[in-house]
């Protein structure tokens, strides 16, 4: 894994989606981590990973 960087965001459900129908690449699905964080991780044309999650309670 390269660079990566977060963002918090709360429908991720409805933004991956977004992202699988514009073919952008899907590291991982929305899952709950063991850090207790709801959240996905794209790759861009750069190979940087970006994360998109939420502290889940």
């Amino acid at each position: 894994m390269g660079k990566r960087v977060n963002f918090i965001t709360k429908n991720q459900e409805e933004l991956q989606e977004e992202f699988t129908k514009a073919n952008v690449k899907i590291v991982r699905s929305i899952d709950n981590t063991d850090y207790n964080n709801k959240e996905f991780v794209i790759e861009d044309i750069d190979g940087r990973w970006i994360g998109f999650g939420i502290k889940v309670n």
